[in-house]
């Protein structure tokens, strides 16, 4: 349950990156991908720093649906982040 959820938030982040570059001119558009492509790396590194936690210092099963949930909260965020960036230009049309 806690994969799906983790799945759903990155297909929204996916579709609301796509739709706001498309909103966006060209120098905005360069901005958002710079932006982007950072947000990537620090996801990355927040990543490896929860599987560095949960599998290097804990045992047992409940770890495992726990370290989904962390990965999901930082995906989700970045999604409803994106989300509202939309909203605003749409509010402003």
């Amino acid at each position: 349950c806690s994969y799906q959820a983790y799945e759903s938030w990155d297909k929204e982040l996916n579709k609301s990156y796509n739709l706001l570059l498309a909103r966006l001119n060209p120098k905005e558009r360069e901005l958002l991908i710079a932006a982007q492509r950072n947000w990537i790396i620090y996801r990355d590194a927040e990543f490896s720093a929860i599987d560095a936690i949960y599998y290097g210092n804990l045992e047992g099963t409940m770890y495992y649906p726990m370290r989904i949930v962390d990965r999901m909260r930082i995906v989700k965020d970045r999604a409803l982040q994106l989300q509202g960036y939309l909203l605003l230009l749409n509010e402003n049309l």
